[in-house]
């Protein structure tokens, strides 16, 4: 098993001086509610790990902004719009009902929907729903547009998220965004895997039209999901952002990033634990795979945690910002919460003073100015 572990795995440990024999408390801004499972199931899932770590409170995500709806005619898309509003209810009912858990709902939306705009104000509408998550990746949407340089893309779509976020402004609510990874389609490249994305001209483009739109409309806040690792708004982009706000000196800064999974959407690892003293491998379906020994797992962290790529994303969030940074565990996947805690926790170029802006300070601060 040794020779297929990747240099990038995570070893799970609990020696952070952050902790300081107290429990960790989170705001969670990345968890996806699954609707297969019930409100006594979810509960359990939230407060599981509480020997561990407590969710002070958690941004739950509808799946309905997954749905494949590009190769849909017309009238199909608006009976699968229905559908994603029928979603919406039961997320929004679920959490009303959940005990002693304060949670959050972000509506789903597809921007190839024809009634996209309609909806997200009906879901808004909703008890509890501060927002949307738009999810640009599967439908292969493109904010900006490059002349068909990118076969299979729906392009300039700016448009249409300026229109999503003309509904959410009213509540001072967030677009949560997950954007295209050009290289997962376009290219096996090994070069181009990495925080980095592929360097292209796109992916500038893409980062300067969500720039002009959450200039257009200061009161939304705008998180950029798994803080752009590989994907069209990454890294480089962050920067690009935040020299915009600082050479305009800007008070607004409505530009965010949450950290979940940054490893997994870079490099496709799991990640390394200790399970009852034996050392484990865990991939992202779940699945556990034995280690040689208990020593490979605080070996990987090294060669991860201080790696070039790391320090790529933390000198991107500081020139962000670091009370512009959310902690996102990518729920509820307990191998992506591992993970994305073990990245902060862990992480060798964050100060304990940062790490608790990250993991529940600033997005307490963001959720007191929604209106709802």
């Amino acid at each position: 098993m040794k020779a297929s572990i990747s240099i990038f795995t995570i070893f799970f440990f609990l020696s952070s001086p952050i902790l300081a024999g107290n429990k960790l408390e989170i705001v969670d801004f990345h968890y996806h509610f699954n609707h297969e499972i019930g409100k006594q199931q979810l509960t359990n899932r939230l407060i599981q790990p509480q020997d561990f770590f407590s969710r002070k409170a958690t941004v739950l995500l509808d799946y309905g902004y997954a749905l494949d709806v590009t190769r849909l005619n017309s009238s199909r898309r608006d009976k699968q719009t229905m559908n994603e509003m029928t979603l919406h209810r039961e997320l929004s009912q679920t959490i009303s009902e959940l005990p002693d858990i304060v949670a959050y709902g972000l509506c789903g939306a597809d921007l190839t929907s024809q009634n996209f705009r309609k909806h997200v104000r009906e879901c808004l509408a909703l008890p509890h729903m501060i927002g949307v998550k738009l999810h640009l990746h599967p439908n292969r949407t493109m904010l900006s547009s490059c002349g068909n340089c990118i076969r299979g893309f729906q392009e300039d779509s700016k448009k249409q998220l300026a229109e999503v976020a003309a509904e959410v402004a009213p509540i001072n609510g967030v677009i949560l965004v997950h954007v295209a990874h050009f290289a997962h389609f376009v290219s096996n490249d090994p070069a181009v895997r990495g925080v980095l994305g592929t360097g292209w001209p796109e992916e500038e483009a893409e980062t300067k039209a969500l720039l002009e739109v959450a200039l257009q409309f200061p009161t939304v806040k705008f998180v950029i999901a798994h803080s752009g690792a590989n994907s069209a708004i990454n890294p480089r982009g962050l920067k690009l952002i935040a020299d915009y706000f600082r050479t305009r000196g800007s008070k607004t800064r409505n530009v965010y990033v949450e950290t979940s999974v940054i490893a997994g959407h870079s490099f496709q690892s799991g990640m390394c634990f200790v399970l009852d003293r034996r050392p484990m491998y865990v991939f992202h379906d779940e699945k556990l795979a034995p280690m040689a020994d208990v020593n490979e797992c605080s070996v990987e962290v090294g060669n991860y945690l201080l790696s070039s790529d790391v320090r790529i994303v933390i000198d991107a969030w500081r020139t962000l910002g670091m009370d512009r940074v959310l902690f996102g565990s990518d729920g509820p996947s307990p191998a992506n919460t591992l993970e994305s805690l073990q990245f902060i926790l862990g992480n060798p170029y964050l100060t304990a003073p940062e790490k608790e802006l990250i993991f529940s300070k600033n997005a307490q601060s963001l959720l007191s100015e929604i209106r709802k």
